[in-house]
């Protein structure tokens, strides 16, 4: 099972706007935040103690939003602080439909207020997956890697058995992750 961290949702466009912030993040939102994902992992590390037979990873995606957001060139991403599509003023912070977004939707960070974009949600899932520092205790592929040699009583069909069903799970899951 993979978890990820709340991001830093102070430096979203949504927030800005409507606590009406002349700040690049609003720290207090960011800093409660922070306490919330502390308190994520330290509930995560309890689960992964108590539930011997799972293997539950921790996605440490706060930091890594934090820095997309302030070194965004670092990321390939051009524009960190405007939405990508058209916003309605409706204040939900979404996306108008039938409106054109922006040309260059693979260098954005935020696809509209509320959500970041597809290419910020590949850099996070590549980083899950093959990266080191993201995802804790290990990364995807070093956590499928290490249930696969380890021996179950029902020889492989336990829960620490992959199988392709459960990968096809963690992928779709990137999927849907990159369209919400």
């Amino acid at each position: 099972m993979v978890v990820f961290e709340i991001p830093p949702l102070g430096c979203y466009p949504i927030v800005l706007e409507r606590i009406k912030s002349n700040t690049r993040c609003v720290e207090n939102v960011n800093n409660m935040v922070t306490i919330f994902n502390d308190k994520l992992g330290a509930k995560v590390k309890e689960l992964s103690s108590t539930l011997k037979d799972t293997t539950i990873i921790l996605a440490k995606t706060y930091e890594l939003v934090y820095d997309m957001i302030n070194n965004s060139s670092t990321y390939g991403l051009e524009e960190a602080a405007k939405p990508c599509c058209v916003v309605g003023k409706d204040g939900s912070g979404l996306c108008v439909p039938e409106k054109t977004p922006c040309e260059k939707r693979n260098t954005t960070l935020f696809w509209d207020q509320a959500h970041i974009s597809e290419a910020a949600n590949t850099i996070i899932a590549v980083k899950a997956f093959n990266g080191s520092g993201l995802s804790t205790p290990a990364n995807i592929v070093d956590a499928i890697k290490s249930a696969k040699s380890t021996p179950t009583a029902h020889n492989g069909t336990g829960p620490n058995s992959v199988s392709y069903l459960n990968i096809l799970l963690v992928l779709a899951f990137f999927v849907v992750l990159s369209y919400l």
